[in-house]
This record gives C-alpha cells, sequence and structure tokens, in this order.
C-alpha cells in the first residue's frame, strides 16, 4: 500500500542506503542460515585440526592482557570483591544459582535446569519454549520458539520467565570460578574442585543444548555472553591437570558453532542497540581465540571497527 512505500521511502531518507542495505542482508542470511540448519540432523562439526587448532589456543594470552589491566578491573561492578567472586565459585561447585532474584537455588549435578525456569514452582512449565520438564532434547529450533505464557494460566499463578535458563545459559559463574582457581592461596582440593566444575557445567550443558535448540539459543545477545565466558573458562583452566583433551575439543567444537551462530544471527538494528553491541563482543572475542585460521583473522579488523561505528552511532 501507500503508506507502507511511504514508510520504507522515509527510512531510507532518515537512515541512508548502506545502513538499510546492511540491515536487509542481515536479516536474510538469518533467513537462509535457518532454512538450511534446519533440516540437518547433526550440528557443525570442527573443520579443522584440533591439535593444531588447540596448540594455538593454548599459545593465545591476549586475555592475560585485559586480566592485568587495571583499568579491567576497576570497570567491574564495585560488589564483584575478591572474596564475592571466592563465594560465587564455592557456590557454582555445590551447583548452588542465584539467578533474577530467585535466592539460593540447589541441584545435583546433573540435574541443572538449563531448558527451564527454576523460579516456576507450580507446575505450569508446558511452554513453547520447553515442552516437557526434564527432557532437554525436545526442545524446539530455535527459530520456530515464541515467546509466552502456557495457555490456561490462572491469573495468581507465576508465569514462566524464559529470561531465567537464559540468564543461567550465559555462564556467568565461570569467570568466578576462574578466579577463584587462580587464587595461589587456595587449597588444592579447591582448586580441583573448581576445575571439576567447570568441567562438569560445560558438558553438561553441551550435552542438553543441541546447537540451535532451546531456550540458549535463541538470543544471540546471550549467544555471545556465553562465548566470552567459555573463552574465559578456557583461559583460566586450560592447563587443568585433571580436564582432558576429549573435553577441550567438545569445547572448542561448540565455540566454533557459537562463532558460526553470531555469524548469521546478528541483531543489527537501524538505531543504536545493545544486543547488537553484546553480538559483536562476543564475537570479537571468538575471532581473536581463532585468529590462527584465516578467515577468522580476517574478521578481526572488521568485527573492532563495527564495535567503534555502534558506540559511536
Amino acid at each position: 500500500s501507500g503508506n507502507v512505500m511511504n514508510g520504507y521511502l522515509r527510512k531510507l531518507t532518515e537512515y541512508g542506503p548502506l545502513t538499510i542495505g546492511s540491515h536487509l542482508a542481515a536479516r536474510m542470511r538469518t533467513k537462509l542460515f535457518t532454512s538450511y540448519w534446519q533440516t540437518k540432523k547433526s550440528p557443525p562439526a570442527l573443520p579443522y585440526s584440533f591439535l593444531g587448532l588447540w596448540v594455538t589456543i593454548t599459545k593465545n594470552h591476549f586475555l592475560d592482557v585485559i586480566f592485568l589491566d587495571n583499568d579491567f578491573h576497576q570497570s567491574l561492578p564495585l560488589e564483584a570483591t575478591h572474596a564475592s567472586r571466592i563465594t560465587d565459585a564455592n557456590n557454582a561447585a555445590r551447583n548452588c544459582f542465584s539467578i533474577l532474584g530467585s535466592g539460593k537455588r540447589c541441584f545435583s549435578a546433573r540435574a541443572i535446569p538449563w531448558q527451564h525456569d527454576f523460579k516456576c514452582t507450580n507446575g505450569n512449565q508446558q511452554t513453547n519454549w520447553n515442552r516437557k520438564p526434564g527432557t532437554e532434547h525436545t526442545a524446539p529450533f530455535y527459530r520456530d520458539i515464541i515467546i509466552g505464557s502456557p495457555v490456561h494460566l490462572a491469573d495468581n499463578d507465576y508465569a514462566p520467565d524464559i529470561k531465567v535458563p537464559w540468564e543461567l545459559a550465559r555462564l556467568q559463574h565461570i569467570f568466578s570460578l576462574g578466579c577463584a582457581y587462580q587464587n595461589p592461596a587456595a587449597p588444592a582440593a579447591d582448586r580441583a574442585a573448581y576445575a571439576a566444575t567447570f568441567e562438569r557445567h560445560v558438558t553438561d550443558w553441551i550435552d542438553k543444548n543441541r546447537f540451535l535448540y532451546g531456550a540458549g539459543w535463541v538470543c544471540p545477545m546471550d549467544v555471545g555472553i556465553r562465548a566470552l565466558n567459555l573463552i574465559w573458562g578456557t583461559h583460566f583452566f586450560h592447563a587443568a591437570p585433571s580436564i582432558p583433551h576429549s573435553f577441550w575439543k567438545q569445547l572448542t567444537t561448540s565455540l566454533y558453532q557459537h562463532a558460526l551462530y553470531l555469524e548469521n544471527n546478528w541483531e543489527k538494528t537501524l538505531k543504536p542497540h545493545n544486543h547488537y553491541l553484546a553480538n559483536l563482543i562476543g564475537y570479537l572475542y571468538l575471532a581473536r581465540l581463532f585468529e590462527s585460521i584465516p578467515r577468522f583473522r580476517k574478521k578481526l579488523s572488521w568485527c573492532w571497527h563495527e564495535i567503534i561505528r555502534e558506540l559511536n552511532r
């Protein structure tokens, strides 16, 4: 209709053809990616030699520079003290989490509710994004998920909130685990427990959150944040003697999948948006981690300039 066409022309005039074209290209890329992977029965394998890649990853010390920078530590929230990180690490080692006002909730080692809102205690877990509690493998394809409340929900019932599994799936506790592990004053038994927790939680999350299926893959911002936290975990724990090479191969493959996902699911908007910025920062970490691979090395400069451009919009 004429009104729709006038709307398009206004946007074209306001933002310019390059911005509009980039926005439309990102949307088309997501559609093509979705149609391709929705028909695949297996997630993408790592298309590079793991052993050669792992050697370069363990020699890539870019996070050392960040972690030793005083500006980095001063930019952390005031409540992120050394003592608070130790407390968070000890809670994580006991599979205890406090998410979005839930208070501390603890779970058995292999029963962390990655796909569920554990704040919901009234049985109303039958949602589009989580069909059957306790059976994460039945989670729907990420583009088919409609965020909403279950049908027949009573007015005074608590509606399951997808932000709870989103927050849990960011794996934000990995940074605290890593800081506690690196603490030279920590007893050997505690350091071993932190390393074991990191391995256990990451393995459990990957096993129960198949590539592109379930709540953990719906929001690209959360995928970017999770990738960043997993890379910090790699930095802190890569020399842990108790963690086998098989785990690192599984994690490296998952990080490659995170990069593939972000490349095809940019949350581009016509106005500045914190989601797109989170996508870019997560991808910058991934490109830096995989910079021995030519295609990621080429992306580093683009990603950095895109972050600066987005901050200046």
